[in-house]
């Protein structure tokens, strides 16, 4: 018989081709002479049926599908090339609708939230105060001023509202509530002159001269009796000067004026927006929205004096202490240098002799200018501070804090029963 690979004669007994080791016996594929074994069926690589297999065959496509009984076969490959139309009751295929996005709980809880914040946020800023720092904050210990304020630190009062001065042996301040009262120097025997929020607190003989709840430049008698409104505009940095106050007029251009005591007359000064005025004996010094300026006392030769937006002014012995981009300079009027002091940011300050109470980051720091020594007095929340005599008091919206020279504090009117100390 012939090798059906090389097709030479060979004997029928062998099981191998001598000539080209090709299994004998072995079939191949008429369609694409693959090898089969006896027992295939089918071609293992184009699916075509062998001889001996008897079936129909039908065609499509580039594949087929053998019709046998009992079986049925199809190839894997380019099953899903071809098309099958629908049937007469199928329905075409529609995508499922994207649901509809409900807002209306959305837009209720974003609400709430809002709300929540607020009224978090609202409490935090009302709430009362209390330092948890029980070594700092002592109650009732006996504090006496004991030193007059000079008039560096008045003008650094009232830089900062004004709201308490020493007169004699009198503290004129505010309480908790921002009413007028008086006190002791041993911030005892607590009287309310006023009703009413006031700031710019200025004793001159028999009256105190302040700006009233509506910022109205107005006097009462020094036991809180007849009010009188003397400007019935609003009025800022209220400034006393012999028998003098200037006054910043919020209505035109918060330009200076000043109002002369004897005759209740008041004179426009100059035209500028003036903020932090000094008053000198021969000049005033004040601080404007683009830099610091020096007039004189009627606003003639009005001339700039240093550049920029500068906050809380305070001049002293040829020297202008100022706040710029919160950094404390000092600017020498007679050399025209600049010294920066206090590399810390610093929001509001006053002076007293050589030291510097600044309040910065965090609490109140006093820094001595000569030896450039800092010392932290006080950490805590601070709206605003003053400094009357030894002592400093320390505001925060709701009560004030008395800070000593060492360090050491106390709160001054709210006990647990809101009454005072």
């Amino acid at each position: 018989m012939q090798c059906e690979n090389c097709h030479r004669e060979i004997d029928e007994d062998v099981n191998y081709c001598p000539y080209c080791g090709s299994k004998v016996g072995s079939r191949e594929c008429p369609k694409c002479h693959n090898s089969v074994s006896e027992q295939d069926k089918f071609c293992s690589r184009c699916g075509q049926p062998l001889d001996d297999y008897s079936t129909e065959t039908t065609f499509r496509n580039d594949y087929y599908e053998p019709i046998h009984q009992g079986e049925h076969y199809q190839p894997i490959q380019d099953q899903h090339d071809y098309y099958q139309p629908l049937q007469d009751n199928q329905q075409p295929f529609e995508p499922r609708p994207k649901e509809k996005v409900k807002w209306k709980p959305i837009i209720i809880g974003v609400v709430v939230i809002c709300l929540l914040t607020v009224v978090s946020q609202v409490y935090i800023a009302t709430r009362p105060y209390k330092n948890n720092n029980k070594t700092q904050v002592e109650k009732k210990k006996e504090v006496v001023v004991e030193k007059k304020n000079t008039y560096t630190t008045y003008i650094g009062n009232v830089n900062l509202e004004g709201k308490a001065i020493l007169n004699n042996d009198t503290v004129y301040m505010t309480n908790e509530k921002g009413y007028l009262i008086s006190l002791d120097k041993s911030f005892k025997n607590n009287k309310v002159l006023l009703e009413e929020k006031v700031s710019y607190i200025t004793p001159y003989v028999d009256k105190i001269y302040f700006a009233d709840a509506n910022n109205y430049l107005s006097c009462v008698n020094k036991d809180g009796k007849d009010k009188e409104i003397l400007v019935k505009k609003a009025v800022y940095y209220l400034v006393l000067k012999g028998d003098k106050i200037y006054y910043q007029l919020d209505s035109d251009q918060e330009s200076l004026y000043v109002l002369d005591l004897k005759t209740k007359k008041s004179t426009k000064i100059n035209k500028s927006r003036t903020y932090c005025p000094n008053i000198e004996d021969d000049c005033i010094y004040y601080s404007s929205s683009d830099g610091i300026y020096k007039m004189d006392l009627d606003g003639k030769n009005d001339k700039r004096i240093i550049e920029g937006k500068v906050y809380n002014l305070i001049y002293e012995n040829h020297k202008l202490y100022y706040v710029q981009d919160s950094k404390l300079n000092i600017y020498n009027l007679d050399d025209k240098s600049t010294e920066q002091i206090i590399d810390l940011p610093v929001a509001m300050f006053n002076k007293v002799g050589n030291i510097i109470y600044a309040y910065t980051s965090g609490g109140i720091i006093s820094y001595n200018i000569t030896s450039k020594q800092m010392k932290t007095l006080y950490v805590g929340q601070v709206t605003s501070f003053q400094v009357v005599g030894n002592v400093i008091l320390v505001n925060n919206d709701v009560n004030w804090t008395i800070v000593n020279e060492d360090g050491s504090s106390y709160e001054l009117f709210i006990e647990d029963d809101g009454s005072f100390v």
